[in-house]
């Protein structure tokens, strides 16, 4: 289908302003209780993922961007990390595939372990779906927010 192709790239820090400007409610209240601003925590989340951080367009319309943030307290271990707008919603089978085949391709290296505020639901359903367990019980508080926890469990 015209429009509905999904394309990927190396994420730039030029596509961290108007990516953020568009970034869905949920992920912007996401990093608003764990970071602050969000430009400034996807600026950060990029500048620490090295060649892991990527882009995603759907119809030539930023949709999701990515990577995997190395922590450095616990050796092999890493936090993956997503943010999305509204245009990831014109391919969600597409891009639950390709979220699983990326986090099978870093799990070849890296446990990868995160924190998802508890809140957004369909984030977690996703996760869930694609192989990620997610903690029953909020591992954390962040700007008042209970995240839980989430670990990649699929070899």
């Amino acid at each position: 289908m015209a429009g509905r192709e999904l394309e990927i790239r190396a994420a730039t820090p030029a596509d961290v302003a108007p990516f953020a400007a568009e970034l869905r409610d949920a992920d912007r209240a996401e990093l608003e209780a764990s970071h602050g601003d969000p430009a400034a925590a996807i600026e950060q989340s990029l500048a620490v993922s090295g060649d892991t951080g990527r882009i995603a367009f759907v119809g030539g319309r930023r949709a999701a961007m990515f990577g995997l943030q190395p922590l450095s307290l616990l050796p092999a271990v890493a936090a993956p990390w997503l943010l999305t707008t509204p245009a990831v919603e014109r391919v969600p089978v597409t891009f639950a595939r390709v979220l699983r085949a990326v986090s099978r391709d870093w799990a070849r290296t890296w446990t990868l372990r995160t924190l998802v505020d508890s809140r957004y639901h369909s984030a977690l359903r996703l996760l869930s779906l694609t192989g990620y367990h997610v903690a029953g019980t909020p591992a954390v508080e962040l700007g008042g927010v209970p995240f839980v926890q989430v670990e990649w469990r699929v070899g």
